[in-house]
Formats: structure tokens, sequence, C-alpha cells
């Protein structure tokens, strides 16, 4: 008939294009999931690089504000030290008749 394909090769060819897009659309999804998953590798690497380097720097930020700590509170003790010595030091000048009595 007017060399025009069959009503059956017409479905016959859908079929065989459908089946042919299924596949690459399987195919482009097994690439894309292959893809994700080795970008999500390397994402979980690089947090767990950053995580070691934030790790040595804030164990060594600790370690600093201890000694900072510990120099603040000594220095604390010595300045309330020395300002004790120097108020016995005025009430003796006082009690003695000293300078500041004069």
């Amino acid at each position: 008939m007017f060399g025009r394909p069959s009503l059956r090769e017409l479905i016959a060819e859908m079929r065989e294009e459908s089946k042919r897009r299924d596949r690459e659309r399987k195919e482009e999804f097994e690439r894309v999931m292959e893809e994700s998953e080795r970008r999500t590798e390397e994402t979980r690497e690089y947090n767990r690089e950053i995580l070691l380097r934030n790790e040595k720097v804030y164990t060594s930020v600790i370690a600093q504000l201890e000694e900072n700590t510990a120099k603040v509170h000594s220095s604390t003790e010595e300045t309330r030290a020395q300002t004790q010595a120097l108020l016995r030091l005025i009430d003796r000048m006082d009690q003695a008749g000293g300078a500041a009595a004069a």
C-alpha cells in the first residue's frame, strides 16, 4: 500500500525506540549515580581532612589559652601580693609618724 509501513511495523518501531530510550536513560542514570557517589566520597574525604586540621589547631589553641590563663592567674596573685605589701608599708609609715603624718 503506497510504500508506507503497516501499523504493526510502526508499533514495533515505536517499541524498539522506547526500549532504546529506556536503555539510554538507564545508562545516563547509572552514570549520574556513579558521579554522585564519587563526589560524595570526595566530599567525605575533604571533610575528614578539614576536621583533622581543625582538631590540631584547636588543640594548640586550647593549650595556649590554658597557658595564658595560668600566666594571668599568676600575675593577678603577684599583683595582689605587691598591693598588700605596699598597703602594709603605708600603714607602717602612718603609725611611725613618718613623712605621711607630717
